[in-house]
């Protein structure tokens, strides 16, 4: 395999990540079991949410490679256990580290070569393995960036996506279970919460959808993908719990997970005491020449409605809509990845807002907003931040 350039991105993972837990020395440490890894899903979701990880499942024991990472766990906070004993406990909680979508996409940047971008969309749960209901998630995001001299073929792609799990393709920089340590090493899990958020729809408009289509992107992977993305942004960057989203299902729904054990459970997702409901309004981009004639300069806009609720008492705290705008340089002859480019520009605009909840940045304000509705936005965020300490 001839790889010209490689790089690694970890979205969201390691800029804005929550702080190492300092343990209360009256605090005593939760016990929460390792259940093992996990697909999330029902089994007609193997060939299009995650071909390659599922293989690679059925050849290698996930589990195992997964319980030698454990060792490395340092959460003063955390009592983590690699069996599951007596999980019939009073207070049993269980943990698991599940597959929820990979995605592949190879673009041309000119006759020889090829950009492949693999993503792998994860997420801790933690759970009580008595009730089967989950308590908490944790999303972890991999992405692996590469440049090929032709055309990357099924086992090139497959070998990559397999060096995400068992560290042994020295292309591959890291693999997911490092990434899953670390962020058990950062996460302070509680048998319960007093209020918990959740994302509980996301709608996508007649504009989007006919722009998807012509991307070839299936419409619940799209939605998987920026639940996940709004997710991850508030655990990182307010330290919040979140529960898991479930597409195309109502609040309190089940989510099916099958653990490569053979084990297959529907675990129940309680109601969020506070949703986001996200619309997606547009999407739109636009090209223009650079000075330099080698190059072009592409523009990426997403228009969304954002909707923070009580569903028990039907309260709104924020509806709104914001911009999204990012760019990037193209070279001559390169071929736009649409598809990418729109994810991204999404995925910063979570990234910003969850931010924005507690530090008000002026120049985003300008970016994303409205003018005349600076004064809204700025009361409903405090509104947002009000539920945000709530919930953690």
């Amino acid at each position: 395999m001839k790889i010209i350039n490689i790089c690694l991105v970890l979205l969201f993972l390691t800029a804005c990540t929550t702080n190492r837990i300092e343990l209360n020395k009256n605090i005593i440490p939760q016990k929460v079991y390792f259940a093992g890894v996990s697909f999330t899903g029902n089994y007609k979701d193997n060939s299009l949410n995650y071909p390659y990880s599922y293989q690679i499942s059925k050849k290698h024991s996930l589990d195992k490679i997964f319980t030698n990472k454990l060792k490395k766990v340092n959460n003063p906070s955390l009592k983590l256990l690699t069996s599951l004993g007596n999980s019939k406990e009073y207070d049993a909680l269980a943990m698991s580290l599940a597959i929820d979508l990979e995605t592949v996409n190879v673009s041309e940047i000119n006759s020889k070569s090829y950009k492949l971008i693999i993503d792998l969309y994860s997420q801790i749960l933690v759970f009580d393995f008595n009730e089967k209901k989950i308590i908490n998630s944790y999303p972890i995001n991999l992405q692996y960036i590469s440049l090929f001299d032709h055309y990357p073929n099924k086992s090139e792609i497959k070998s990559i996506i397999e060096g995400f799990y068992t560290g042994k393709n020295s292309e591959v920089k890291t693999n997911i279970f490092d990434l899953a340590v670390n962020k058990i090493n950062k996460i302070y899990v509680k048998p319960q919460y007093g209020n918990r958020l959740k994302v509980n729809d996301i709608k996508i408009s007649p504009k989007v959808r006919k722009i998807l289509k012509g991307l070839k992107q299936p419409e619940d992977n799209f939605k998987t993908i920026l639940a996940q993305s709004f997710s991850e942004a508030l655990v990182n960057n307010q330290n919040v719990a979140v529960l898991p989203y479930t597409k195309g299902q109502a609040i309190g729904s089940k989510m099916p997970a099958r653990f490569v054990n053979g084990d297959i459970y529907n675990f129940e997702i309680p109601q969020g005491d506070y949703v986001f409901n996200i619309d997606l309004v547009d999407l739109k981009n636009l090209t223009t020449e650079d000075n330099i004639q080698a190059t072009q300069t592409q523009g990426f806009f997403t228009y969304i409605n954002i909707e923070l609720k009580q569903p028990d008492l039907e309260k709104i705290y924020m509806n709104s809509r914001f911009r999204g705008t990012e760019t990037v340089i193209l070279l001559e002859g390169q071929k736009p990845d649409l598809r990418l480019s729109y994810i991204e520009t999404y995925m910063n605009l979570f990234n910003h807002f969850s931010q924005n909840i507690t530090k008000k940045d002026s120049a985003w304000y300008e970016k994303t907003l409205a003018p005349d509705t600076y004064g809204k936005v700025k009361s409903e965020f405090e509104n947002v931040e009000n539920i945000i300490n709530r919930c953690k």
